[in-house]
């Protein structure tokens, strides 16, 4: 029973258990508000941190995110964190989402190659972080260069912020030590740290080694000025990635209140999911863990009214907002730094080789989301017949078209008798259609197959009459118009896993050109209060910092550095 309400289906065999489920998840449903004003409570908050502050553009941008809330007894902590590199007008460059574990999430983000040189920003947010407004987030400063465009950003600073500073003090919090001062290339550094605060007292520790003057920590966090925006439409993301949206009447414009929401994800790995819409006529899918871009369809029946809108959230913020514009201005050793930034890029980009990839296929199952059918109808099996209709009536099916004043309708014939009171599932190729009539039309030379379960079955909020299933042969929804009111979304699900090498490459005949030499967003302290770690030095020669950051519990932030010397061989 608990799988079920954490997303999994199952079928269900006695009528208790289904009433039981339904309220089950309608608790769930109000996990994140209130349950006396209905209000969002909690407080979520960001401290973000990246390997360095000055990139070429093609490059990622590593970053470390720790959430910290206000803990209260009607919160759950988000579980997708999303991060986007902005211009300083707000407009989003790239973005993605990314997986929150233990109140830690870490990724990067790939710099697209025809943005112009400037000062940008890294922003860092929860789902549930919009409903206080973009100056709840969390925004880190990033320079980044475009050497082959002559062109920088332009602009006026007409925000409202607060610029702030890592704290770095005199006093010092850490003893790093390294085993030397200076390095031959592709030579190991064995890195020590002692901590003077008690482990008790440290929330986050991030390291990275890069090039000396890569890493600012001057105006690094930007605050906006909270201008009391507030919304209370978004939910924590507790199981993962959500859609979410609103079902309205086209000719209105006024909620649809009950309304059936349809969601059907095509391709390898297909799923179906329904809901049926609240009280403001808003409804929220929580999504599978799936990986890039897929296509969505989604649907709504016209039971509720004759011309149902599904209205879809944009799954990035799209509240404007203005950020402090910063000219760029480098200095002779950041020209330098730029200079040898980019010539390591364009090496590294020349030498990489894509690994062997798994074929997709391979990865996510083609296995329908209720599993293995009670039938199956298999067309070839039989001589063609003229209508689907004679398919259903004429063979030895659980599946009956049944005529009422309305029209024609399905009715699945099953053992339990509870299956008698709600109507089955209908779909082409995993989407729900709901007109009898117009599945009814389809040409039986377009159909592979028709799958059948002949028991109730739950999936999200809504209980069916059994699952009739039509397989066409080519994918095609066997040219079935899909219903009116529905839309495709080519949807960002979650991000891929961003791996972070701290050797380089092992053939000695591969140039060793990374600019970040080793970063680790979750290292952690012995029961000494210490810590080590390795890494191999690259081709490029010069000096490099160790920068060792650290949140405490309290929310501060403070920083330390040691430099080291890598000389040509």
């Amino acid at each position: 029973m608990l799988n079920l309400i954490f997303g999994h289906t199952k079928m269900i065999k006695k009528t208790g258990h289904i009433v039981f489920l339904m309220l089950l998840i309608f608790a769930t449903s109000l996990v994140a508000r209130n349950p006396k004003t209905g209000n969002v409570t909690g407080n979520e908050k960001i401290y973000l941190h990246t390997d360095r502050s000055m990139y070429i553009v093609g490059e990622k941008v590593r970053f470390s995110a720790c959430i910290m809330e206000e803990k209260s007894k009607d919160t759950v902590t988000s579980l997708i964190l999303y991060a986007e590199i902005l211009s300083p007008d707000g407009r989003s460059i790239v973005g993605s989402k990314f997986p929150i574990h233990e109140y830690k999430a870490e990724g990067c983000l790939t710099i697209p190659l025809d943005i112009v040189s400037g000062n940008y920003y890294l922003r860092a947010y929860t789902k549930y972080m919009r409903n206080h407004g973009p100056a709840s987030y969390s925004y880190d400063a990033i320079k980044i260069i475009n050497p082959l465009k002559g062109d920088v950003l332009a602009g006026m600073d007409t925000s409202s912020t607060r610029q702030e500073n890592v704290h770095k003090d005199s006093v010092q919090h850490f003893i790093i030590s390294t085993d030397k001062k200076t390095y031959a290339s592709r030579q190991q550094v064995d890195v020590d740290i002692k901590s003077l605060l008690d482990s008790c007292e440290l929330k986050e520790l991030i390291v990275s080694v890069v090039p000396e003057h890569s890493v600012s920590l001057k105006n690094k966090h930007v605050s906006l000025v909270n201008p009391g925006f507030s919304s209370g439409r978004y939910y924590q993301e507790n199981r993962g990635v959500s859609l979410t949206g609103k079902l309205i009447d086209y000719n209105s414009e006024k909620p649809v209140v009950g309304g059936m929401v349809n969601l059907s994800i095509l391709g390898d790995g297909r799923d179906f999911m329904a809901m049926q819409t609240d009280s403001a006529g808003r409804f929220s899918f929580s999504l599978p863990a799936y990986v890039g871009f897929r296509d969505l369809f989604l649907c709504s029946d016209n039971s509720k009214i004759q011309n149902p809108k599904i209205l879809v959230d944009n799954d990035f913020c799209a509240v404007p907002v203005n950020l402090p514009f910063i000219p760029l201005e480098l200095s002779d050793k950041e020209r330098d730094l730029a200079y040898s930034l980019a010539v390591n890029h364009q090496i590294s980009q020349l030498f990489t080789t894509d690994s062997v990839q798994t074929p997709t296929e391979n990865l996510i199952t083609n296995k329908a989301f209720y599993g293995m059918p009670t039938d199956i109808l298999v067309f070839d099996k039989y001589i063609q017949l003229p209508t689907l209709e004679e398919y259903f009536n004429e063979l030895p099916t659980p599946v009956r078209v049944r005529k009422r004043d309305s029209g024609k309708y399905f009715k699945v014939i099953g053992t339990r008798p509870e299956i008698a009171f709600f109507d089955p599932l209908v779909m082409v190729d995993q989407v729900a259609v709901d007109n009898p009539e117009k599945i009814l039309a389809i040409s039986p030379s377009n159909i592979s197959r028709i799958e059948v379960v002949n028991e109730p079955y739950v999936k999200g909020n809504i209980t069916y009459g059994g699952i009739i299933s039509i397989v066409s042969k080519r994918g095609d929804f066997a040219g079935l118009d899909l219903p009116a009111s529905g839309i495709f979304i080519n949807y960002l699900f979650q991000a891929k896993d961003c791996k972070f090498s701290a050797y380089g490459p092992s053939l000695l005949h591969v140039p060793d050109a990374r600019n970040t030499l080793y970063w680790n967003a979750d290292l952690s302290l012995k029961k000494d209060n210490s810590t080590s770690f390795s890494f191999k030095t690259a081709d490029t020669p010069g000096a490099f910092s160790i920068v060792l950051k650290a949140i405490k519990n309290d929310g501060s932030e403070i920083s330390q550095t040691l430099l080291f010397e890598v000389i040509a061989k």
